[in-house]
């Protein structure tokens, strides 16, 4: 297998620059992480490339997001949970994802 480089980057005693093997759930996990985190817009080589900021957003669109990262992530399966606090005030977001096919 091909290693990647972790997300976030960081250092191995064994082999310098901590890495993780190609096409495994830790890679697939780190890449859906990742798109995540990037909103779209923010590279310049890659505009397309991201997520929405749904930061402030009170009703939070699980659906769209799940389906921007399968359109970036073909290897993933992700279950979006939103969870509303019982107050109303806070959407607490969870990920899921799994390898397609595995």
């Amino acid at each position: 297998m091909i290693p990647h480089m972790r997300w976030p980057f960081g250092l191995s005693p064994a082999a310098g620059l901590a890495v993780v093997d190609q096409d495994t759930i830790q890679d697939v996990q780190q890449c859906v992480h990742v798109l995540l985190h990037t909103p779209r817009g923010s590279r310049p080589l890659a505009p397309h490339i991201g997520t929405d900021d749904n930061t402030f957003r009170a009703d939070y669109p699980a659906g769209a997001v799940a389906r921007e990262v399968s359109e970036w992530e073909p290897r993933a399966v992700v279950d979006i949970t939103p969870t509303t606090s019982t107050d109303g005030q806070v959407i607490r977001v969870s990920v899921h994802t799994t390898l397609k096919g595995g």
